[in-house]
């Protein structure tokens, strides 16, 4: 069976990321050894004699440093990855139900709504989103006990789906802004509503011009996740610091990045196919 170039790439890949791996941690291995045994020329007859008495550490071989990585290492990733993955789903999709509203209201005519959706908008954009999640989990319990959570993932999804919310806002308005004024003429001489209009015909003609940002705004958010790893919330950031911290190997950082890769490209194929379909409809 022959394989496309895609395929053999990645198995090509997938090999020297292992071989190097491999060869680091049998390289750091010596390295403790050789330490060890410099420390040991330097200390005095009495620690020496009792350094000898223990039993030295064999150093891992090709086949414990490869069962650790796909044993170990991958498992607890992808467990992050389920965190990371979920919570970035979760949260642009709310978002994105909270900001058709936010959008609408920005080019309302009612100066009121007009004014508090812009400030909304110009708030959790202007703000970085880890002094929100920080708000949130943190300085919300200090105003009132009420406000507290006590589950992590809450209050990261709670940041999260206000700051996508501001951020598809403005995405949604320039896609709805961006149909021609002849479309609204034409609704109202049928007879149709405004809100009928926007649901009938603005906004089935926005959602192709809208696939493009958004899967770039999920993109980001999907990064973005990482900060979670802030408040405690073991994602692929933090359980791949649990690892370097239990393991004192940075080389997780390699499969950590890999993942991201993987999960970004997956997100991605996802949104083309989708901009791809609607986009027979122009």
């Amino acid at each position: 069976m022959k394989l496309d170039q895609s395929k053999a790439f990645f198995l090509i890949t997938l090999f020297v990321f292992c071989s190097f791996i491999i060869f680091a941690q049998h390289t750091e291995a010596n390295g403790s050894k050789d330490t060890e045994e410099t420390d040991l020329e330097q200390a005095g007859p009495a620690q020496s004699s009792a350094r000898l008495r223990m039993p030295p550490k064999e150093p891992d071989t090709w086949v414990d440093t490869l069962k650790k990585v796909f044993t170990v290492w991958i498992p607890r990733l992808l467990e992050g990855a389920q965190v990371t993955i979920g919570l970035t789903v979760l949260a642009v999709s709310a978002g994105l139900i909270l900001s058709l509203f936010f959008a609408l209201g920005k080019i309302s005519k009612n100066i009121i709504i007009n004014k508090l959706c812009s400030a909304y908008i110009f708030f959790f954009r202007g703000t970085p989103l880890l002094m929100q999640l920080y708000f949130v989990y943190y300085a919300l319990p200090m105003i009132s006990p009420v406000l507290t959570i006590n589950s992590r993932f809450l209050a990261a999804f709670i940041a999260f789906t206000l700051n996508c919310a501001a951020y598809c806002a403005e995405i949604i308005r320039a896609a709805i802004q961006s149909i021609d004024k002849g479309q609204f003429e034409a609704s109202k001489a049928l007879g149709l509503s405004y809100p009928k209009t926007m649901r009938l015909v603005i906004i089935p003609q926005s959602i192709r011009r809208l696939i493009p940002p958004v899967g770039n705004e999920f993109i980001m958010m999907l990064k973005d996740a990482s900060l979670v790893s802030m408040i405690a919330l073991t994602d692929i950031t933090k359980a791949t610091r649990g690892i370097e911290s239990s393991t004192r190997s940075a080389l997780v950082y390699i499969p950590a990045m890999i993942l991201y890769l993987i999960i970004t490209a997956i997100f991605s194929f996802i949104f083309h196919k989708l901009e791809k379909k609607y986009s027979v409809y122009e």
